[in-house]
């Protein structure tokens, strides 16, 4: 009890929870990254594979309107966190720091961990025995069941779907591709200072990054306008589960 209050402020500024994690590891990653050619490929395809994952996950999914069981749901219950394990697999693999990448799993199993058994939870409040016969068949992360025998249904990924046509799924997706780009950039400007603006690689990379950091800013501002023409449908999304 002595301890509770630092323990308390002290949590505030570690990465307990998962809105916190990727931001931590971008900026140690900023600072410490050390650029290898193969680790930098297969970090962008970990990249590549975990945000088409995460769109297909959003493009199905409709937060506690109905409970989701088709296309990856059907693997695993939390398929956008897996998409996120591949994504921050990929970001540890281009910072190609081994310490780094098993300090950063251990809080990353922490929060993600946390942020899984609070919406479970929450989906039992919603759902009730549907979603616990639905826990029962199909596993929370790793797809170590076959897949969960449905009727056919239509209810599958559409681009219609709320989370891509006014949530922020697309800008998410463009941040997910600024990465790779900002993590070059900061280690070839350590490496070389200021003289890397004269090559012209870097200077592409830069433009590039800017470009698509401007994309995502610009269509955020878009969709949260657009929100508005989905106002029932928007306090729906805000209740409970991500």
């Amino acid at each position: 009890m002595i301890y509770s209050p630092f323990m308390t402020n002290l949590k505030k500024y570690l990465p307990t929870d998962r809105a916190k994690l990727r931001t931590w590891l971008l900026i140690t990653g900023c600072l410490l990254t050390k650029l290898n050619i193969v680790c930098f490929q297969v970090g962008i395809g970990f990249i590549v594979i975990g945000s088409m994952l995460h769109l297909w996950s959003k493009g199905q999914l409709h937060q506690n309107r109905e409970l989701t069981i088709t296309g990856t749901y059907r693997w695993v219950r939390n398929p956008f966190y897996v998409a996120n394990f591949f994504i921050d697999l990929g970001l540890c693999l281009i910072i190609n720091q081994p310490i780094l990448t098993l300090i950063y799993f251990c809080f990353w199993i922490y929060a993600y961990m946390d942020a899984i058994l609070r919406e479970e939870k929450a989906l039992k409040s919603i759902f009730g025995t549907d979603y616990l016969e639905y826990r029962v068949k199909v596993p929370r992360l790793i797809p170590w069941k076959p897949p969960l025998k449905i009727v056919t249904s239509n209810k599958g990924f559409s681009w219609r779907n709320y989370n891509i046509v006014a949530g922020s799924e697309v800008p998410r997706l463009l941040r997910f591709v600024s990465y790779p780009l900002l993590l070059f950039l900061t280690a070839e400007f350590r490496k070389q200072g200021i003289n890397y603006i004269a090559v012209p690689s870097h200077i592409f990379a830069l433009a590039a990054y800017l470009f698509v950091l401007s994309l995502a800013y610009l269509l955020n501002r878009f969709l949260k306008k657009r929100k508005k023409s989905f106002p029932i449908l928007d306090r729906t999304q805000q209740m409970g589960s991500p």
